[in-house]
């Protein structure tokens, strides 16, 4: 799905979460900073999840098509992370 973006997340310091999302990934040594996607079944959106720099925050952004998302993630995982 979203292969070269997992492959630089990894490369940015962050490990796979075997959890119930569709993409889920933590900072290695901080659990609370998170990168998730995953389908609201309530709005028929796809959540994108990503910890802000500096912050003890996310910033989260909705879409319904996943070729949207897909564009968006990758420019995050490139360019801000």
């Amino acid at each position: 799905m979203l292969i070269n973006s997992e492959k630089n997340v990894i490369k940015k310091g962050y490990e796979e979460f075997a959890g119930k999302n569709l993409w889920d990934f933590y900072k290695k040594g901080d659990h609370s900073s998170r990168i998730t996607l995953y389908f609201d079944i309530n709005t028929s959106n796809y959540i994108f999840e990503f910890p802000l720099n500096n912050s003890s925050y996310n910033y989260r952004i909705g879409f319904k098509d996943l070729n949207e998302a897909k564009k968006y993630i990758d420019y995050v995982v490139n360019y801000y992370l």
